[in-house]
């Protein structure tokens, strides 16, 4: 709820979302806000997976929420196992062609605070604005999570925040400054590291 309590200027569906709540609250409705303590501790090949994450989509499928345009126009259903049925996770790369490879020398930031930054010259294979992105890691993508694209500091270097995830990442592989990364750019919201 932080998130919608205190939005950035940057998160515009918070902002959007909070403005809303508030005119419920004001016209005396029933505002429902439903929470998932994560407390699975599910994991994948080392990897802490988010159930919230994962079901995010499903849920938002299944109720469809009037404020949440993404979910109304791009979200199609997904059935969902019965809780008693086996149930086999594979990861299976979706990734069939590359727009771009491009290179990036790591720099300490990077490391320390999960990010990188693409080139100017990158600008037409990547979001106008900031959004949640995919990043797969590894040459064979068996790890998937979201970041975050956006435009950094004053003169709008395209960014993209993997945060821990990716912190984690460039640790387990042992990167140091200076390192180069592969970056191969699937499409403006998809990214894989090699």
């Amino acid at each position: 709820m932080n998130g919608y309590k205190n939005a950035a200027v940057s998160q515009r569906t918070n902002i959007r979302v909070k403005n809303e709540i508030i005119n419920k609250l004001k016209a005396d409705r029933v505002v429902q806000i439903f929470v998932l303590l994560d407390k699975a501790n599910l994991m994948f090949k080392n990897y802490k997976v988010s159930l919230s994450a994962g079901l995010e989509d499903n849920l938002i499928a299944a109720i469809r929420p009037q404020w949440n345009y993404r979910g109304n126009n791009r979200i199609k259903v997904q059935e969902l196992p019965q809780e008693d049925d086996n149930v086999i996770l594979e990861t299976t790369p979706p990734i069939i062609g590359i727009l771009k490879t491009v290179k990036i020398k790591l720099g300490s930031e990077y490391l320390k605070n999960g990010f990188f930054n693409f080139s100017k010259k990158d600008l037409n294979f990547l979001p106008e604005e900031p959004m949640p992105v995919n990043i797969y890691l590894g040459h064979d993508s068996q790890y998937c999570f979201q970041g975050r694209f956006l435009f950094a500091n004053q003169n709008g270097q395209p960014r993209v925040h993997g945060n821990k995830n990716l912190k984690n990442w460039f640790l387990d592989k042992n990167y140091r400054k200076g390192d180069i990364i592969t970056i191969d750019i699937i499409t403006h919201d998809t990214y894989r590291l090699n």
